[in-house]
């Protein structure tokens, strides 16, 4: 009996698993044994100063470049060597960090694309294919309409081209591709890059509500703490390359190698060169509750 209740109540396995990733370009080292783990239905932070190597791990995850050494698992089955198309088809989606919608294609048009990607080799086989899908199209408009609603694109806005809708707009309609994919996680990558304070409050609030509603998990990759600490359950710090942190946002944000990464190791209330950029609220924000 007490075998089978500590059976029971096991924890599950996370449902993506990367180890000991690494990654060189020029004989820099990008990434350097990086461990990370997403639980299914999980919202998470992937946090680190600019050029840490967030991007290098997203960018391995889905093959967009290859690890020299390490692993990627999905739900137990080995990704690592997947081509892109077949990690998409796995049920991983993502966004880049620089808007890569089409300017050929309408807002909605872009966002359908994502429910038929799954299915295809790349978004330049879709547009080529896109007046010809018939019932197909329509399936994949009628995703898209749902993954806009949820990310509030307005009716009015989708019939529109990218460059005649305002940038916030552009990126609420990339998050969307993704989620009118149907996958099980999606990784963001700066979301919230060019955007006014009021857009990101508003940002923030749709993706924690897309993660509860839909059940995906979530991976918010940041630089800016003060924007993960009000969504996140976890957060995982790296810092040029390697993992230095994980934890709750009240263990990372007190934790003294995450303190010294943003504001380097001489920070104190008299020093003003500090190496990294970052002010002691972004470490510490005000009025951020831990979750």
């Amino acid at each position: 009996m007490h075998a089978y209740t500590e059976m029971r109540h096991a924890p599950a396995p996370p449902m993506l698993r990367v180890e000991q990733v690494h990654r060189s370009f020029g004989g820099v080292r990008a990434l350097s044994g990086v461990d990370f783990e997403v639980n299914a239905g999980e919202l998470v932070g992937l946090l680190g100063p600019n050029g840490s190597g967030k991007s290098t791990l997203v960018n391995v995850i889905t093959r967009m470049i290859d690890a020299e050494s390490g692993s990627v698992m999905l739900d137990g089955t080995d990704i690592t060597r997947l081509p892109p198309h077949r990690i998409a088809d796995a049920g991983i989606g993502r966004t880049f960090q620089r808007l890569r919608l089409n300017d050929e294609l309408t807002l909605r048009e872009n966002a359908a694309t994502g429910a038929m990607f799954r299915h295809q080799r790349g978004f330049g086989a879709l547009t080529r294919m896109w007046l010809d899908l018939g019932a197909s199209r329509q399936t994949a408009l009628d995703a898209a309409d749902k993954a806009l609603d949820l990310m509030k694109v307005p009716a009015a806005a989708r019939s529109r081209l990218p460059k005649q809708a305002p940038f916030s707009i552009q990126r609420r309609t990339e998050i969307a591709r993704a989620l009118a994919a149907s996958p099980k996680l999606v990784l963001l990558d700066e979301p919230a890059a060019g955007m006014n304070p009021a857009e990101v409050s508003e940002l923030a609030s749709l993706l924690v509500a897309a993660n509860r509603q839909l059940g995906v998990a979530v991976v918010l990759i940041e630089h800016n703490m003060e924007l993960v600490m009000r969504m996140v359950q976890r957060i995982t710090v790296i810092h040029r390359g390697a993992r230095i942190a994980c934890g709750t946002t009240a263990e990372v944000r007190n934790d003294p190698a995450v303190i010294e990464a943003y504001l380097g190791k001489r920070a104190d209330p008299g020093h003003h060169g500090q190496q990294s950029g970052a002010r002691q609220d972004q470490v510490r924000p005000k009025g951020v509750a831990s979750r």
